[in-house]
């Protein structure tokens, strides 16, 4: 799947333009600063959330930055390209890219992380962003306990399944162990992101 972060996406942008944003939401920036300073203050500030940068944007701004990042660009709406844009993955502060650590080993997507996302996407206050996603998961967490599925169309369904009692061992003793039944939550991708996963 293509992706791009706020940055890249910020950088497709001319310096004039940048500085004319930047004039927008209020940011203090130098006039003869550098096109990199103008893109770092812009995708670093609270004051100018990437919802927000792409709304004040042209269409043929939107659409090289579709370009840029391998979306498709099509469509005269300009807010259908945003909203493809913001869906599509753009990294930052449109969703954390997560990739694999020099080691080999893959990042791990925290609460905080989601947190940032939600806040960056939609122009919260971090606290504010914080309750959203909070509530989204005591829903889901409650939903389960009540025995419900959660079906999230194109990401994936969550549903528990029984297992029952069963005779296990103790790995140091070698002993046998009553292994009492219980519930397990159970997660099945969605067509959507198993052709995510497949790209």
């Amino acid at each position: 799947m293509p992706r791009i972060d706020q940055r890249e996406a910020l950088d497709v942008l001319n310096r004039r333009r940048l500085l004319e944003l930047a004039t927008d939401f209020g940011l203090e920036v130098s006039v003869r600063g550098t096109k990199a300073d103008l893109v770092e203050a812009l995708a670093g500030s609270r004051r100018s959330p990437l919802r927000r940068i792409l709304a004040k944007l042209r269409r043929d701004e939107l659409k090289a930055i579709c370009r840029a990042a391998g979306i498709d660009e099509s469509g005269r709406e300009k807010a259908a390209i945003v909203e493809r844009i913001l869906r599509f993955g753009l990294a930052g502060g449109f969703a954390s890219r997560r990739t694999m650590e020099p080691g080999g080993e893959p990042q791990t997507l925290t609460r905080a992380d989601l947190v940032e996302s939600v806040a960056a996407a939609t122009g919260l206050f971090k606290k504010d962003a914080e309750v959203v996603v909070t509530s989204v998961f005591e829903t889901l967490s409650e939903s389960l306990r009540a025995g419900q599925k959660i079906e999230l169309r194109g990401f994936g369904s969550f549903r528990l399944r029984e297992r029952g009692p069963r005779i296990g061992r103790n790995p140091s003793t070698g002993a046998r162990v009553e292994v009492p039944a219980k519930r397990i939550c159970y997660f099945r991708p969605g067509r959507e992101l198993k052709n995510i996963l497949g790209d």
